[in-house]
């Protein structure tokens, strides 16, 4: 039986090409085309996910922040979770981090607890034995969402450029080297890698229905500039 679900989840494994991520260039609050935005002040960032698509979609989306890894690095454990990117005349900033005056931030949801992962493992029938392995598995299984043809799915986030803080390490503080008065471009990057997904076949769930979202899908570009 098992063996026939993996199956099943294989095939209908999609690269999805048929999904888009879009940064809104709508908002009445930014009408010029360069965005002034708050330099050490709260912002709103905001996009959507979109399928263009006729097919249902499962994919592993973490709303909570942005990550921490470099380019294209993906972590098992912070699977789902966008890259924020900043660029500098088409060149990609690197993320810095360390020792900062900056209050580090806080998951909005707080880890489960061991008897809270035993539970889990039960009910899903897992095979770990290392409790670590558990929760791995029980945070992706809270990151799924569905996307029915031609539907999109909006998150917003606040962050506080040239500051951001990610879920990944405890909520770590990272920044951006950029400076007030000048033009970048913003844009979000996700990345499920193929071989990552099988992994979690048996949370995820595979069904003639929905399709599973394994690939890159990177966003629009967002000018801007950092104001005190």
């Amino acid at each position: 039986m098992r063996l026939s679900i993996l199956l099943l989840f294989l095939f209908n494994i999609n690269f999805a090409q048929d999904l888009e991520i879009k940064i809104p260039d709508d908002f009445k609050e930014f009408p010029l085309s360069d965005r002034e935005l708050g330099s050490y002040k709260k912002i709103k960032i905001c996009y959507d996910i979109i399928n263009h698509s006729n097919e249902y979609y499962k994919i592993i989306i973490d709303s909570t922040g942005f990550s921490n890894v470099e380019n294209e690095a993906v972590d098992e454990l912070y699977l789902g979770l966008a890259d924020f990117r900043i660029y500098e005349n088409g060149i990609l900033k690197n993320k810095q981090t360390g020792n900062l005056p900056y209050t580090r931030g806080t998951r909005k949801y707080p880890f489960p607890t061991n008897k809270e992962l035993l539970q889990f493992k039960k009910k899903n029938e897992l095979n770990f034995k290392d409790i670590y392995d558990i929760r791995i598995f029980h945070e992706i299984s809270k990151r799924i969402i569905t996307l029915a043809p031609k539907e999109t799915r909006s998150f917003c986030l606040d962050i506080t450029l040239p500051f951001y803080n990610s879920p990944a390490d405890d909520g770590a503080t990272l920044y951006f080297e950029v400076e007030n008065d000048k033009r970048y471009d913003y844009q979000i990057h996700l990345n499920i890698p193929k071989q990552m997904i099988h992994r979690f076949s048996s949370i995820i769930g595979g069904s003639k229905k929905y399709k599973i979202f394994t690939g890159e899908i990177v966003s629009n570009k967002v000018p801007f500039i950092l104001k005190r």
